[in-house]
């Protein structure tokens, strides 16, 4: 697959002239969302003959230069804390394998949201060849010690608990827990009970 404008590159992309051009009162035709999806993914459309233009004969030109490209996903789907533990080693291993450089789109819900926005940002941060490092954890071995405090994993493996950020008897995040259950408990005897 060759490199393709559009592809992961930790920049944000440019607006496609197609979706520039789009009024933002009026509703958009499905060619003209078509047209700008492939321009932000593998830049202008090389349509041979011109662009067609009857709308039904565009969109299906543009599903068929599409679908040649045979565009890959990541789809990463919901299940709480979880989902996010599962799809971080998914996405580990994508990058051990170089698979993580040839996706073109990238679907979370939920859980799987945790973790596609942040290797969103972590793309958009520092670039797909910092990740793709930070996330083989063969190369992310050899960082261990100070610098790994500081590793966006190890920082995601340390916030991820998010019912009590911070452990330990005296942590206000627990007593916020605990104190939070037992009001909810005692207003469900309360609904439930007399």
């Amino acid at each position: 697959m060759e490199d393709a404008p559009g592809a992961v590159s930790g920049q944000p992309r440019p607006a496609p002239a197609a979706a520039q051009a789009a009024d933002s009162s009026c509703a958009l035709e499905w060619a003209a969302v078509l047209e700008a999806e492939y321009e932000a993914l593998y830049g202008k459309t090389p349509f041979e003959a011109g662009t067609p233009s009857d709308p039904d004969a565009r969109v299906r030109a543009l599903h068929l230069l599409l679908h040649q490209r045979r565009p890959t996903a990541l789809c990463l789907s919901g299940g709480g804390i979880r989902s996010a533990t599962f799809g971080l080693g998914v996405v580990q291993a994508l990058a051990r394998v170089g698979g993580l450089g040839q996706l073109d789109y990238l679907s979370t819900v939920s859980g799987g949201g945790y973790v596609g926005g942040w290797l969103t940002t972590w793309l958009h941060r520092d670039g797909p060849d910092a990740v793709i490092r930070g996330l083989d954890p063969s190369q992310a071995a050899a960082t261990r010690g100070e610098a790994a405090r500081f590793s966006p994993v190890d920082r995601l493996r340390a916030t991820c608990r998010y019912l009590a950020p911070r452990g330990g008897v005296v942590s206000a995040d627990v007593w916020t827990l605990l104190t939070t259950m037992a009001r909810n408990l005692v207003l469900n005897w309360l609904v439930l009970l007399p």
